[in-house]
């Protein structure tokens, strides 16, 4: 259209604008219905009705002043715009430089929450038995405190945590790829101590085959090549190893030396990088009401097991966790254990935040039910030490997060 097409209608266009309140006294929203022949242009001003109370159609510019502190106050407000198809490019928002940063921040702890509600859904999980967690800000509060009530601030990164894959693949071209630059990484490490002893004071050995001092930028190398499924959010390739790179850049500099743990069990005998070595058992968890992963991939309790995650520590750091572990567990009225916790096995290994751990498990392929091949499923732990320098974000978490973390 012309300009003076434009023109000859903006009088018109202008008159019929009207301007209206919408609050707590207004007695009915907009009829749209008595419109809907000639239109209804309006400008329309409110608070807390408007914000929070009110969607209007076609809404397609919003000056936004209304503060608020609340990350769930925040989202309620921020219906902008309307649901008018094809005016995309009309929308237009003007609010303060503030707003539009705690906007951004919200958005983005909404989107990280919403990845745990898809991996909780995909483990067929309830809030009831799955951790979760939301970034908090130093400024705004997640909801009203009387909400909260049952949520602990807690400090949160990969420093201290231990990463268990428990979602894998089933298809086989995934899992020869990812068994295939397993063999290249194992390979470069050399050769390693077999069967090495655990410590503590039982002198057991570890069936497997153990490497020490491995350059960090190794792991992190292994760990970006791995395929992962897109539900393995506790165990993500890119992340972790942008972590690791991380903290190799420091100064001083963390995460340099690292030790590597091949785990191996009784069951069906494979070749992992050029030896025979045979495959720990892992089946599939079945699922709870008929709800599943894609066909493509399955889902186990856990690989870890429990004093695999002690296989780098010294006897008196071993003694040292433990201690630990059953001085806490006193204080929930349990009984002691012979084996230390993960949390505070990543604890002690914090006193040298150099040192990471990395565990590959081998799953038998057959146990586990996946397409045929003879190669491995790969799954990995990677145990990070506690680091004090670490950047750590903070996050609110629910009781059952706080029970996983402990």
């Amino acid at each position: 259209m012309t300009w003076g097409q434009v023109r000859a209608l903006l009088p018109d266009s202008s008159d019929k604008i009207q301007v209206i309140t919408a609050n707590g006294k207004t007695k009915a929203d907009v009829d749209y219905d008595a419109y809907k022949d000639k239109g209804y242009s309006v400008i329309a001003v409110g608070g807390d009705k408007l914000s929070r109370g009110l969607t209007l159609e076609g809404l397609s510019v919003s000056y936004f002043l209304r503060i608020s502190r609340q990350y769930d106050s925040l989202l309620q407000m921020g219906r902008w715009f309307g649901y008018r198809r094809g005016f995309a490019d009309l929308c237009r928002l003007f609010t303060t430089p503030d707003m539009e940063d705690w906007f951004r921040y919200v958005a983005t702890a909404q989107k990280e929450l919403r990845a745990q509600f898809f991996e909780m859904a995909q483990m067929d999980a309830t809030p009831k038995d799955f951790g979760l967690k939301v970034a908090v800000h130093e400024i705004l509060e997640v909801t009203a405190k009387n909400k909260q009530r049952h949520a602990e601030l807690h400090q949160s990164s990969y420093a201290g945590e231990g990463k268990v894959q428990t979602v894998m693949f089933r298809d086989r071209v995934t899992i020869e790829r990812n068994a295939a630059i397993t063999d290249d990484f194992i390979r470069g490490l050399g050769d390693g101590t077999g069967n090495p002893r655990r410590p503590g004071p039982d002198n057991k050995k570890a069936d497997g085959t153990l490497w020490t001092n491995i350059a960090g930028r190794e792991i992190s190398d292994y760990l970006k090549n791995l395929t992962f499924p897109p539900e393995s959010m506790q165990v993500d390739g890119k992340k972790l190893s942008t972590y690791i790179n991380d903290q190799l850049a420091m100064n001083p500099p963390e995460l340099t030396q690292w030790t590597v743990f091949l785990a191996t069990g009784s069951e069906k005998e494979v070749e992992i990088a050029g030896r025979r070595r045979r495959c720990i058992l892992r089946t599939p968890r079945d699922p709870r009401n008929g709800k599943a992963l894609p066909d493509d991939r399955f889902i186990i309790g856990t690989t870890l097991s429990p004093l695999d995650q002690a296989i780098d520590l010294t006897d008196v750091e071993f003694d040292s966790s433990l201690i630990m572990t059953n001085r806490e567990r006193q204080s929930r009225t349990k009984p002691q254990t012979k084996v230390p916790s993960g949390e505070f096995i990543r604890k002690v290994r914090g006193t040298r935040p150099q040192n990471g751990l990395l565990i590959i498990y081998p799953i038998d392929p057959e146990q586990a039910k996946v397409e045929s091949t003879d190669r491995p499923v790969i799954s990995v732990v990677v145990s990070f030490p506690d680091s004090d320098a670490a950047d750590k974000r903070v996050y609110l978490v629910n009781s059952v997060q706080q029970r996983e973390e402990s």
